[in-house]
């Protein structure tokens, strides 16, 4: 087999237009991935599951045979086009496999042959893997500033209007609230690593990154020990805004209320409820079932006339009955530095001639 490039994982997460082949089983690819990347395996899992078994079995010859015998005729041939439509499509291709093994090895030959040339991380995602724990681990990383302030203050709007900014509940893909999981379907907890690592490896050149004021979880994924230890002890922004304006906003961005038709009207409802009931115990009894008959209302009346307005009431008694009383209890453990205080707008400015 001819020599191909091979390209380090630092190299290979230095390039920011990389765009990356996954060539490992899709269970393993779910289990832990790289942002940018797509999963276009080798071997789906039920063929790996074949060649393990022949292997632990029978030896590698075996199940190198096996393996390509299964890789033949017109399964290979649809693999190396979609692998050469692939590569054809990105700017920057960059192959890998678990360790820089027959995997990666096979395909980047096979591509070569197609006059298509694709380099190799050395390592393989293992290697990758390894240097974005250790970041995570380490110590050199730009100082974190924090953007705190109640729910519904418009943190995550703000994170996103500034340059220098890693947006923690985009990454972990959940809005961080009771009606978070609503969202789409969480990343593996090793994934959401790898991409805040991934984040944290583009800016350390930079002074100092804002993110959003966060819990040890979001969602169902773990910030990583070092970062909320970082974030739990910097300097922070604040944000005051009042409750009539938090509770639009919830409306509008949080909730995702608009137009709908009265089948999507029901779901919705459905959906509420489900979320908003698993703080039952938190809000004890008589408040939950309060609010959750204005809920009800609110939708009721949603359906009547199509108007949202309803919501508002329902949405600002849960902002102070429950997450206003959870923010004060954080903000008074707060370790960092109150650097400024002020509306959303104002929050803003500051932090775009600081940025």
């Amino acid at each position: 087999m001819k020599a191909l490039p091979t390209i380090s994982a630092i190299e290979a997460l230095q390039r920011t237009k990389a765009s990356f082949l996954d060539l490992r089983s899709p269970s393993e690819f779910n289990d832990s991935q790289l942002p940018s990347s797509v999963n276009l395996p080798l071997l789906y899992d039920n063929e790996r599951h074949e060649v393990g078994l022949c292997y632990a079995e029978k030896g590698e010859q075996k199940a190198i045979e096996l393996g390509h015998q299964i890789l033949s005729g017109d399964v290979k041939a649809e693999r190396i086009r979609r692998w050469r439509q692939w590569a054809h499509s990105v700017s920057e291709p960059i192959l890998f496999c678990w360790r820089g093994g027959l995997r990666s090895q096979n395909v980047q030959q096979a591509l070569h042959e197609e006059h298509v040339v694709v380099p190799r991380v050395e390592g393989g995602y293992k290697a990758i893997r390894r240097v974005l724990v250790d970041l995570l681990a380490g110590q050199d990383w730009p100082v974190i500033k924090v953007i705190s302030g109640p729910t519904g203050s418009g943190k995550t709007d703000l994170i996103k209007s500034i340059q220098h900014s890693i947006d923690l509940e985009g990454l972990a893909r959940h809005r961080g609230s009771v009606f978070g999981a609503m969202a789409p379907t969480q990343p593996a907890q090793a994934s959401f690593e790898n991409s805040i690592a991934v984040e944290l490896f583009f800016r350390l050149q930079n002074a100092f990154v804002w993110a959003e004021d966060e819990g040890k979880l979001i969602g169902r994924r773990h910030l990583p020990q070092l970062l909320k230890e970082r974030m739990s002890q910097a300097d922070y922004v604040e944000v005051e805004e009042c409750v009539e304006a938090r509770a639009q906003r919830l409306i509008g961005d949080y909730l995702g209320f608009k137009p709908l038709s009265e089948n999507d009207i029901s779901q919705k409802q459905v959906e509420v409820l489900e979320q908003f009931d698993r703080i039952e115990r938190r809000l004890g009894g008589l408040v939950h079932r309060k609010i959750r008959s204005s809920i009800e209302d609110a939708f009721a009346h949603q359906q009547r006339s199509g108007e949202i307005s309803e919501h508002e009431a329902w949405v600002a008694e849960l902002l102070t009955r429950y997450y206003d009383p959870m923010y004060a209890y954080q903000n008074e453990r707060k370790q960092g530095r109150l650097l400024f205080r002020g509306s959303y707008q104002d929050v803003k400015e500051f932090c775009c001639q600081s940025d």
